[in-house]
């Protein structure tokens, strides 16, 4: 790795103990899309933490053989790393008409609701991109 790297990991491990974001030795739940945030996100807590990661991943059924591609490259990338994974796969057009909300809202209940329902499966985990309006006990929300 080179030295800028080093540097910026240097600087997010210190942002993580500044803030206290992760228990020492913690378990992690990680929504991961697919797309270069979450993977990178991931990547870093496998490779540069003591965190044990969880991957979570929803299929809101709504771009296709898109959406399925997404799904493959997640399950195929945490084989590969050995990370437990879950995937949900939801209707969310249905859902959403079903419930009278838009899209991005629906699709983001349904991935809260995912997160925190494999996070009462768990004890002591760190739950990343939660709303700040839910909370839940010995859980850290970023």
């Amino acid at each position: 790795m080179n030295e800028d790297m080093q540097q910026i990991f240097e600087q997010i491990k210190g942002v993580i103990a500044a803030f206290g974001m992760f228990p020492q030795k913690g378990r992690v739940i990680v929504g991961l899309s697919g797309g270069a945030d979450s993977m990178a996100l991931t990547h870093f807590l496998i490779y540069h933490t003591d965190q044990t990661v969880l991957a979570a991943h929803v299929n809101h059924g709504l771009r296709g053989k898109d959406a399925n591609r997404d799904e493959e490259t997640v399950r195929l990338w945490c084989q590969e790393n050995r990370i437990p994974l879950r995937v949900l796969h939801a209707d969310v057009k249905r859902l959403a008409q079903e419930r009278g909300m838009g899209l991005e809202e629906c699709g983001r209940e349904v991935r809260y609701a995912f997160f925190g329902n494999w996070q009462t499966l768990k004890q002591t985990v760190s739950l990343l991109r939660t709303p700040s309006r839910i909370r839940w006990r010995r859980c850290c929300c970023i």
